[in-house]
């Protein structure tokens, strides 16, 4: 869950950011600009649903919006790739690991049998 929440805010981060940037070219009052942010900060990606003051922005903000939503995607999937592969990884040493620990201990009891064996056979002669 808490992979899925980081993910989610790179996500929100990367559109508000880029978002941002592309109001600041814009002729829209400031008032319009931080409603717009404040929308899509908090999740909402469709401006055409939200408050009717901003509906008409939304077709000047639906290609900017669509690309900033992408843009954080593809960062999202980076990030989770990136640690996918420290997970595996991670995996491959602790499981190489665990079985030389197995292999050892494994080789130490034959040891101690075989000992065990030659005891006996000393003993019986």
């Amino acid at each position: 869950m808490l992979g899925v929440a980081v993910l989610g805010a790179i996500v929100t981060r990367i559109v508000t950011r880029d978002l941002g940037t592309f109001l600041k070219t814009t002729k829209a009052s400031a008032e319009i600009k931080t409603s717009i942010l404040a929308q899509v900060g908090g999740g909402n990606f469709s401006i055409s649903s939200a408050d009717p003051k901003l509906r008409p922005y939304s077709d000047a903000l639906s290609g900017p919006l669509k690309e900033s939503f992408v843009s954080g995607m593809r960062l999202a999937f980076v990030v989770a790739g990136v640690i996918l592969l420290l997970g595996a990884a991670s995996v491959a040493v602790l499981a190489r690991n665990s079985i030389s620990q197995t292999e050892s201990l494994a080789d130490e009891g034959i040891s101690e049998e075989a000992e065990a064996e030659r005891a006996l056979v000393q003993s019986a002669e």
